[in-house]
């Protein structure tokens, strides 16, 4: 991606391209996908983490969030919404991506929460209730939310990609967490297949 005025997509690749828009966002299939049906929901506006996200425009991912969630729980069943909170350029926490990048994902909560908690002790998380990251966080964070409510954390060792790991093992494909070793470009395929190329919402 490259940013003026908004993200511009150096390629055609499906990956790229929009299933879905709002008037500040978009929804893409993500590369990578270790499962069908997951999506990524970025700012159209040059933005590194959802925490510094304009409060003005929280009502707006809310309700498109919540749209293409529907759409997707509607398909798939349960899903989850989580963000690897990176708070610099070129931070490794970041996934390689300089850009904020909200995932939703069709998966179990409750294998993905123990795949979680095996892999960061539950003590160092947090009850977040159902609020979205925000400015008060201070460092890179962990959040996700399930249907139970949101939980968070700064991680002492921030790992790139741990939600994807966690994904990975609560599905049974440990080895495939990484987007870069297996991009899955089956998965999305059928995930824009399945979705299909909505209009603006």
């Amino acid at each position: 991606m490259e940013f003026k005025n908004g993200p511009r997509f150096k390629s055609l690749s499906l990956h790229d391209q929009p299933v879905a828009e709002s008037d500040h966002f978009i929804a893409l299939p993500s590369l990578g996908s270790v499962v069908k049906g997951w999506m990524l929901i970025v700012p159209k506006a040059p933005l590194l983490c959802y925490a510094d996200l304009d409060r003005s425009l929280l009502a707006e991912f809310d309700r498109f969030a919540q749209q293409v969630a529907d759409h997707l729980r509607g398909m798939y069943g349960e899903v989850l919404l989580f963000e690897h909170g990176a708070r610099t350029a070129g931070s490794s926490f970041g996934c390689g991506v300089d850009q904020a990048h909200m995932h939703i994902v069709p998966v179990s909560s409750d294998r993905f929460v123990h795949a979680v908690e095996f892999e960061i002790a539950r003590p160092e998380w947090r009850s977040f209730g159902n609020r979205f990251p925000n400015q008060a966080l201070l460092g890179e964070y962990l959040w996700y939310r399930t249907d139970k409510g949101s939980m968070m954390t700064n991680p002492v060792r921030p790992t790139s990609q741990f939600f994807r790991r966690c994904v990975a093992n609560a599905v049974g494909r440990p080895s495939e967490w990484n987007y870069r070793d297996h991009p899955n470009y089956v998965r999305i395929v059928e995930t824009v297949n399945d979705y299909g190329r909505a209009e603006a919402v």
